[in-house]
């Protein structure tokens, strides 16, 4: 497998990932090619890496359609762009769109926050990331569980729906709805379809309900 690069190798922003339109880069210590109906199809074993730019995704195994620009990663799939490092089982990345689709065991770390979910997608170029089924995302102080998740990571929002429960640790309530959005920045959350709010009434600590 091959090493990580040095932390001063790695970007503190996703503004590159705006502009770049390089071509992506995928190694392997052992390639095989075969021809299946017509197409080439690279077969890889041992510290599958792809990189482009500053971003690098890896995997324990792969498929790679040279072509079609697409390429299957199989085991222990991880990637970094920037801050946000990605975990999955299995993946595929698509090179013409510059997006990665994780699946089974997903976890996503960007800066205090962290994201587990059972499908998910990173859209480089858009920094936008997809999240489907049992989503979970927390920071220091909040929680919050959905069926699906659309995060853009420049402007910091969390448009949540489906089953969406918040709650807030440190003042001990939650708030369950259809559909919110939580704005990472300013810490703020809005839940406007169907909102329930529980608390403890017997708590010591004073609260405003709006």
């Amino acid at each position: 497998r091959q090493a990580d690069p040095p932390p001063s190798a790695l970007p503190v922003d996703v503004d590159p990932a705006l502009s770049d339109s390089t071509v992506s880069r995928v190694t392997a210590a052992t390639y095989r090619l075969r021809l299946e109906d017509g197409t080439e199809v690279s077969y890889l074993d041992g510290g599958v890496r792809i990189d482009h730019q500053s971003a690098w995704i890896t995997s324990d195994q792969g498929k790679d359609f040279r072509s079609a620009r697409r390429t299957v990663l199989i085991g222990n799939v991880r990637g970094r762009d920037g801050t946000m490092e990605l975990f999955g089982d299995t993946g595929e990345y698509l090179g013409f769109e510059n997006t990665l689709s994780l699946k089974d065991n997903v976890r996503i770390l960007d800066g205090t926050m962290e994201i587990t979910c059972e499908r998910a997608r990173y859209e480089r170029q858009r920094a936008i990331v997809v999240l489907v089924g049992g989503v979970r995302m927390s920071d220091e102080t909040r929680v919050m569980y959905a069926d699906s998740v659309h995060y853009d990571r420049l402007s910091g929002m969390a448009d949540a729906t489906g089953r969406v429960v918040l709650i807030d640790e440190a003042d001990d309530y939650s708030i369950s709805g259809r559909h919110a959005r939580f704005f990472r920045n300013s810490k703020e959350a809005v839940m406007d379809v169907d909102p329930v709010l529980v608390f403890d009434d017997r708590s010591e600590k004073e609260g405003r309900v709006v």
